[in-house]
């Protein structure tokens, strides 16, 4: 039995179920005609991170990671082009979906025509894609100050953070078994966040919070 291959396939269907809960931000937008309570944030950090796995997956080579992260990168791009439809005035968001265009572009130039041999080039793809893994996992810990304050979990996602918990898991046991630091230390990381959530979940109540106790 290839449990190398059983957990691929089982961590690349978690990620596409995770990637996925973009539909239910997509889909508010739609409702609400309008992006103003949401960030593109999420949207752009998905495709760098997708961009940069996909670019190390490449270069290793590693086609379970190259065929997730096209999916993901497709996925994302998706996303943000229907948050784009939606934004007015677009100036601000034209300049972000711009900078990271270019940003995309140079690392790609840099890994490919920049960087001396083939190896150097895997290894820089590895350490940019962990960098901008941790910067995505890391943002929602923003949330947890706020409900150590409200002593209310009301603010975090249960399901998706469930959903990136399983990930994370499953793709430190591929990392593992595949020998691959790049790939395992992002996501023991992601697991560890994903699981002080999941634990403040327990710990505090999931009560609607009344209006003199909501933040602004």
């Amino acid at each position: 039995m290839n449990w190398t291959q059983i957990v691929a396939d089982l961590a690349t269907l978690a990620t596409i179920i995770n990637f996925a809960s973009g539909i239910e931000i997509c889909h508010r937008i739609y409702k609400q005609q309008s992006t103003s309570d949401c960030t593109p944030m999420p949207f752009m950090m998905g495709m760098l991170c997708s961009f940069l796995w996909f670019q190390y997956a490449i270069l290793k080579p590693d086609m379970v990671v190259v065929t997730l992260n096209v999916i993901g990168f497709t996925l994302q791009t998706t996303f943000l082009f229907w948050f784009y439809l939606y934004t007015k005035p677009k100036g601000q968001l034209n300049v972000h979906i711009g900078a990271l265009l270019l940003l995309i572009v140079s690392f790609h130039t840099w890994l490919f025509y920049g960087v001396a041999d083939t190896d150097s080039a895997m290894r820089t793809a590895g350490y940019l894609a962990i960098v901008a893994s941790i910067a995505f996992f890391a943002s929602p810990l923003t949330l947890l100050a706020r409900v150590l304050q409200t002593r209310s979990s009301q603010y975090l996602p249960l399901p998706l953070i469930l959903s990136s918990f399983t990930v994370g898991v499953l793709w430190t046991l591929y990392g593992l078994l595949k020998q691959d630091t790049f790939i395992t230390i992002p996501n023991v990381l992601a697991s560890l966040i994903t699981a002080c959530q999941l634990i403040l979940i327990c710990i505090f109540p999931r009560k609607p919070l009344c209006d003199t106790q909501r933040l602004v």
